[in-house]
């Protein structure tokens, strides 16, 4: 295998890399190529001059995805998608009825209320975000508000009447 790139470095096992960069597309293929005719992770690593480690990442980041290509890597990230009201009036309804629900619970929460399904529910760290940054919501502040007032909050109108009956 062949890098076009004059950068590179040679590893202890003879194959080359560019530091802090993935595979080139054509050894990641070859490397799947060997996998999916049943080489074994140890022999394909001894064919290319990469350790084990790197051919089971290839081939897990495959399995997962279903694509060649390399995760990607650094960059900006991603950007924080604005949250629809009807989320954060659920996520705002439920920290005040219990303070001490955790994200994921509020994940759950959000889809068996049908407000959100699986492909749209937003992450544990949006969830957090929203609690935090757009509420602004401490445990501190959670327990000042009066019970009288919880009637008030958005979402949660139809439980909080059934639950009073």
């Amino acid at each position: 295998m062949f890098h076009s790139e004059a950068k590179c470095e040679t590893n202890l096992l003879g194959g080359l890399y560019d530091r802090g960069r993935p595979l080139p597309l054509y050894e990641r293929e070859y490397i799947l190529n060997r996998n999916h005719d049943g080489w074994g992770a140890n022999a394909i690593a001894a064919q290319v001059g990469h350790c084990r480690k790197t051919v089971d990442n290839i081939v897990s980041v495959y399995e997962t995805t279903g694509s060649s290509f390399p995760k990607s890597i650094g960059g900006p990230g991603r950007h924080r998608t604005k949250t629809i009201q009807p989320v954060v009036d659920v996520i705002l309804a439920e920290k005040v009825l219990k303070p001490n629900i955790t994200a994921s619970e509020l994940q759950l929460k959000l889809v068996a209320d049908d407000v959100c399904n699986w492909d749209t529910v937003p992450a544990i760290r949006t969830i957090q975000k929203v609690v935090h940054n757009d509420l602004q919501m401490t445990e501190k502040k959670i327990l000042r508000i009066p019970l009288n007032d919880i009637g008030k909050l958005p979402g949660h109108h139809k439980r909080i009447n059934n639950t009073h009956r």
